[in-house]
């Protein structure tokens, strides 16, 4: 059985028609991704941080949103310390953008070394949906201490670390 000049010029246009065609329907031209949530949108590097220190019950502003833009803290560090041995105590820590409680947290010291308390002094949170803070929304670290005792100033030092990144609302 022969082919003719016809048939291969057929079978090889079609199977070209075919490739485009397939090619156009999968996407074969460049890749481009769309986030599922708010897209970050602020230059080339969105990511903000902040800390400071609290001298034991106190309220502090540690960011301002832009007024076009969200924050969305991801991740917060907590610690406390003293410079005396044997200073005890616990901390409530609040984070709020204005009258929305956003979290709390708390942590303690001890020094009773039979570990009869289940207090930590530090606490590493890191938020897979993050705290939203509205655009135009200020944040604010307050801290209380319920209890306190032996420590060299009278309280504790309450260290704090925020990050996350600014995004479209």
């Amino acid at each position: 059985m022969q082919t003719s000049r016809f048939q291969i010029v057929l079978s090889t246009g079609l199977s070209v028609a075919l490739g485009c065609t397939l090619t156009a329907l999968v996407g074969g031209g460049e890749a481009v991704g769309y986030p599922a949530g708010p897209a970050v949108s602020l230059g080339s590097n969105p990511v903000v941080s902040v800390s400071n220190t609290l001298d034991g019950a106190g309220s502090e502003l540690a960011l301002t949103a832009p007024g076009d833009q969200a924050l969305i803290i991801t991740d917060v560090v907590l610690t406390m310390n003293d410079t005396g041995s044997q200073c005890r105590g616990n901390v409530r820590v609040i984070l709020n953008a204005g009258e929305t409680e956003l979290a709390r947290f708390g942590l303690g010291m001890t020094n009773e070394t039979r570990a009869y308390t289940s207090w930590e002094p530090t606490l590493v949170a890191s938020l897979q949906s993050g705290l939203l803070v509205d655009p135009g929304a200020e944040l604010y670290v307050s801290t209380s201490v319920p209890y306190v005792d032996n420590c060299s100033s009278g309280t504790f030092d309450v260290n704090y670390t925020l990050s996350g990144y600014y995004a479209q609302p």
